[in-house]
């Protein structure tokens, strides 16, 4: 039985090319969103056995400090919070 203080590390996501700021789990769906200091977005899918590198938005000129899923919007529609350092 794991207690408070344990952690299990499910999946390592490594496909940002420099330090990450910021993740957030979508509360319906099986998807993370992650910003980094590489200036890229990227989503994650994950099930019980993997996580991997869905989609990346690209283009932005800053590093990117903190993104987080909309918490009003349905499944279908659920977009994302973007903040820029």
């Amino acid at each position: 039985m794991m207690s408070a203080n344990d952690i299990e590390v499910h999946s390592v996501l490594e496909t940002h090319e420099r330090g990450v700021n910021w993740c957030d789990f979508h509360p319906e769906l099986d998807m993370i969103v992650s910003g980094a200091d590489d200036r890229k977005i990227k989503l994650w899918k994950f099930n019980e056995s993997r996580a991997w590198d869905h989609d990346s938005l690209y283009g932005h000129k800053n590093n990117v400090s903190s993104v987080v899923f909309h918490p009003k919007l349905s499944k279908k529609n659920s977009i994302f919070h973007i903040s820029f350092s």
